[in-house]
């Protein structure tokens, strides 16, 4: 007996060995001598909970059952996102506390709200923000080695890196490997992957001309005939001061040569009214996170409508800017935080010859993770996000990515300048731009057109404007911008009585989205 514990201590001994070893050729890095011994101690660490499961001094009987589920990582994405299971309303406020304000078609602030939920097993790590490519690869080669040594008592597989928002991984990991990642001297957070659901929504018009959801060709054309020299009420209202409205809209650019990167459920790429100046991304984060295949194509409505609004011949802001399609929410409107990362990471990478704005109609409960990378994204890069500020008539420092601190973050108004029920306020708004009852394109076809609501179209106004600054001036930062939109918006414009949440308490800022517009002989000049 004695000869056979002999023999099995010898063959737990070599193989801790060659763990010890694979560690140390794992990855190229600094000599030992000059790598941190914080990051030694750590390697040793695991090396001991690798030696303790395979000696059987920790009992590995049921240990990863949380994670012996994923194992088609597609597939587990796909079936979590479709399941009705889990969901959590993300109001981010007692229900007891809303104040409902009646409107003539329906109130809507009970439909604009999201849900979200965990994704079990699966986490976001993020790195300190001086680590380099060399500690990230080297801790992911680690965590390989150790999972691959004890069974998978200690599991991080379906590991994908990231490195330009700043450092990290998303992966599977049970709840060992949890212990060790937190332990990693470099890691500064770890959050679960969290699952979203964008509750969009539409707004009963008055007219049934002005809201569907497809046309025949004859209908289509007897419309724009009828319709084809108004200005939209919103694209009125942007360029001038005064809110009765004088039937134009000049404004002194259009975005030409600018960048908007719309993450979003895709884009009608085919939409007349894009004029074939949308484009796909080149990566779709639905298709790689679930195996679809729309190389994203909009599926939903909400994407096209946002574009439409950013960029369209009729309906948009800026109308000459290319537009990418960055599908990061499926057909229903759920998507999950680290697809929205991953997002980022690859838009910070694209085309550095050209000024680039991203467009985020989307939230979720304040999030480090998201907020972390935003923050990477805009002062690593340069790059302007604008995002709405939440459809949950509250504060929106509660969500994410409005409480990033770096975004241009929107509320919404309507066409009286008052702030509908469902907006969000407080100090993380910067600016209010129309939001209700705005007529966009539709994905349902080629020339279909559809009213919204919410501070998802209130979002793409915004982003529309940055797009023209940035046409006349490339060099112009994040912050600059964001300078620039508070300079020319219009004060004290906004009746923040109106809120049917009292939100004197919230600080929220009384400036309107005002678009300069070229001066023409003739024309009211506000």
């Amino acid at each position: 007996v004695g000869l056979k514990q002999t023999a099995v201590m010898v063959r737990l001994s070599i193989s801790v060995s060659l763990f010890l070893l694979a560690v140390v050729l794992a990855v190229p890095m600094e000599a030992e001598a000059v790598r941190p011994a914080s990051l030694r101690k750590w390697e040793q660490l695991v090396t001991k909970r690798v030696d303790s499961f395979k000696s059987g001094r920790v009992l590995a009987e049921g240990i990863d059952d949380e994670t012996a589920h994923i194992q088609d990582i597609k597939s587990y994405y796909r079936e979590t996102l479709d399941s009705s299971d889990g969901w959590v309303e993300g109001t981010g406020i007692a229900k007891t506390e809303l104040k409902m304000q009646s409107y003539e078609d329906e109130d809507l602030s009970a439909k604009s709200s999201f849900r979200q939920k965990t994704i079990d097993g699966r986490y976001i790590v993020y790195l300190a923000p001086r680590s380099t490519n060399q500690v990230l690869e080297r801790m992911v080669r680690v965590l390989e080695l150790a999972t691959g040594a004890t069974g998978q008592n200690l599991r991080a597989d379906h590991i994908e890196q990231f490195r330009h928002v700043g450092k990290g991984f998303t992966a599977t990991l049970n709840k060992n490997m949890v212990e060790l990642v937190r332990s990693h001297p470099s890691v500064v957070n770890i959050e679960p992957d969290v699952a979203i659901h964008m509750k969009f929504f539409d707004v009963a018009e008055p007219s049934n001309d002005l809201h569907v959801s497809a046309w025949s060709d004859e209908e289509t054309a007897s419309i724009q005939q009828t319709r084809g020299s108004e200005v939209p009420w919103n694209l009125d209202r942007l360029d001038q001061r005064s809110k009765i409205l004088d039937g134009l809209y000049i404004p002194d650019g259009t975005g030409k040569g600018v960048n908007v990167f719309i993450v979003d459920t895709g884009t009608r790429y085919t939409h007349l009214d894009l004029e074939g100046r949308a484009k796909y991304f080149g990566v779709d984060i639905i298709d790689d996170l679930t195996g679809s295949k729309l190389a994203g194509s909009d599926c939903n409505g909400h994407g096209s409508h946002v574009a439409g609004i950013v960029g369209g011949k009729t309906y948009g802001v800026a109308k000459e800017v290319t537009i990418y399609s960055v599908r990061g929410l499926n057909c229903n409107g759920k998507g999950a935080v680290s697809g929205v990362v991953r997002a980022f990471d690859l838009i910070a990478q694209f085309d550095p010859s050209r000024p680039k704005v991203v467009s985020l109609s989307l939230g979720i409960e304040v999030s480090k993770t998201l907020n972390t990378a935003l923050k990477r994204l805009v002062l690593d890069h340069g790059i302007v996000a604008v995002a709405a500020a939440g459809n949950q008539g509250s504060d929106s420092c509660k969500y994410s990515p409005a409480s990033s601190g770096v975004t241009i973050s929107v509320g919404a108004t309507d066409a009286e300048d008052e702030v509908p029920s469902f907006s969000n306020a407080g100090s993380c708004v910067d600016l209010f731009a129309p939001g209700r009852n705005i007529m966009s394109l539709s994905s349902q076809c080629d020339n279909c057109v559809r009213a919204m609501s919410g501070t998802s179209m209130a979002c793409p106004h915004v982003t529309g404007y940055v797009a023209i600054q940035l046409e006349k001036q490339a060099s112009l930062t994040p912050t600059e911008i964001l300078n620039k939109a508070i300079g020319h918006a219009t004060k004290n414009a906004i009746d923040l009585d109106s809120m049917s949440i009292k939100k004197s308490g919230y600080n929220t800022p009384n400036r309107l989205l005002y678009v300069p517009r070229v001066v023409v002989e003739g024309a009211n000049p506000i």
